[in-house]
């Protein structure tokens, strides 16, 4: 198969399968799904968390050390964030697979950017726009035709129906806008269960030991912050229309 055509199948059943509310998987039961992955031929099995706890770190140590040792095994991978801490970590538990990887990613919460990142959300914006701005300018850039002889810019090769969509990209600053200021009216505990949940990628159950709470209280917090947030949000969307 032509690799340019090939799809890759990135599987992160358990990692992200785990986030479901009630969904929480044993040793014995992570390592049947990744057996199983393996079997079906997917390509890249996001194992889990290495650093998030004891027990993310031994289910992905003995997945890489089971099934990423077998004959046609699939890349066992750990997701990590972009820290030295959690990568070293990461590879302590894929290291022993035939075909590691390790997957990183940089938060982007509140939290995050101002402590870690010692910037606000504006200059965070205001970064991303300086980006894109570079990348515009760059498509002015005159390049040669493939006569070699007639000159155009990389803009005139771009097709009509790749072209940006302003009404759209502002509609979705709107809603990005309307959602972060949502969030920061949520309850204390409510905002501290959406930030570890969707930009911390903790599991319930390790949201709720980082906060003293059960398990099935941080899923009842969980279900009553997005029960406020999209009941705000349609209560925007609605006086967004309005006064359209």
């Amino acid at each position: 198969m032509d690799e340019q055509n090939r799809l890759i199948i990135f599987d992160t059943t358990l990692r992200d399968g785990e986030q479901s509310p009630g969904a929480t998987l044993n040793l014995a039961e992570k390592l049947e799904i990744a057996r199983q992955l393996a079997r079906l031929g997917v390509d890249v099995i996001e194992a889990g968390f290495a650093i998030a706890s004891p027990g993310d770190f031994e289910a992905v140590s003995r997945i890489a050390q089971e099934v990423g040792q077998l004959d046609h095994a699939p890349i066992i991978a750990s997701l990590a964030r972009a820290q030295k801490g959690d990568i070293d970590r990461a590879w302590g538990a894929v290291q022993s697979a035939r075909r590691p990887r390790i997957h990183t990613f940089l938060a982007t919460s509140d939290i995050h950017l101002e402590y870690k990142l010692k910037m606000s959300r504006g200059d965070f914006y205001r970064l991303l726009d300086h980006v894109r701005g570079a990348v515009l300018v760059s498509l002015d850039e005159s390049r040669a035709g493939e006569d070699h002889q007639e000159s155009a810019t990389l803009a005139d090769h771009l097709a009509d129906p790749q072209a940006v969509d302003l009404e759209a990209q502002l509609e979705e600053q709107q809603t990005r806008f309307v959602l972060l200021r949502t969030l920061n009216l949520l309850p204390e505990q409510e905002r501290l269960v959406v930030a570890l949940y969707y930009y911390e990628h903790l599991t319930l159950k390790e949201i709720g030991r980082t906060l003293g709470i059960s398990e099935s209280r941080v899923s009842q917090v969980h279900t009553r912050a997005m029960s406020r947030l999209k009941l705000r949000m349609q209560k925007a969307a609605t006086q967004r229309d309005e006064a359209a």
